[in-house]
């Protein structure tokens, strides 16, 4: 069906969960991970309007959102991004 989301979201998730809060200490890059968790959850609803609306609507949060992945996935429509960021699950 969207053999797409199953490229996209688990690299968007081992990507910006690559250093979850763990007992470690907060280095740079984990601090960069939990900024990224944070914006991908912050865009989750602007994600679910966007694609109802069939991008009509789009939000600052989702546009942060999709500014950032774009560069690493430059073949990726934002409809998709917005899919991905929806199927995505912070664990």
């Amino acid at each position: 069906m969207m053999s797409w989301i199953t490229t996209v979201v688990p690299i968007i998730g081992p990507t910006i969960l690559a250093n979850d809060l763990t007992s470690e200490p907060i280095t740079e890059a984990s601090q960069a991970s939990l900024r990224d968790t944070k914006m991908l959850l912050a865009a989750r609803d602007e994600a679910a309007a966007f694609v109802a609306s069939h991008g009509a609507i789009i939000g600052v949060r989702l546009e942060a959102a999709l500014q950032h992945l774009r560069p690493h996935y430059p073949e990726t429509s934002d409809d998709q991004l917005a899919q991905a960021i929806l199927a995505w699950e912070d664990s």
